[in-house]
């Protein structure tokens, strides 16, 4: 029988609205994967990373689009993934 971690940890990382490198985490019961489309989207309020006007919807999509092995977190019972994204907006618009 194969076993698989309890968690997956996935660091999702895209470039800001001030051509930085921004990251947050996620833990979640997936099993790992080298597939991008089983990697959940996720979204964050734009406004405060300077890629969208405060006057309207705010929200960016992250859609993974690539996943490598992490090489700085080694944690028992986990695996942990960095989910590099590309970021949308509400409409589908790449951003």
């Amino acid at each position: 029988m194969i076993s698989h971690p309890s968690r997956t940890i996935l660091e999702y990382i895209w470039i800001g609205g001030r051509n930085e490198l921004r990251s947050k985490t996620r833990v979640v019961n997936i099993c790992p994967t080298s597939d991008p489309s089983h990697i959940p989207e996720w979204n964050y309020d734009g406004s405060s990373t300077w890629q969208e006007d405060s006057n309207g919807d705010t929200e960016i999509i992250l859609k993974p689009c690539a996943i490598y092995k992490d090489p700085f977190r080694d944690i028992d019972d986990s695996s942990c993934l960095l989910v590099l994204c590309d970021k949308y907006d509400t409409y589908g618009n790449l951003t």
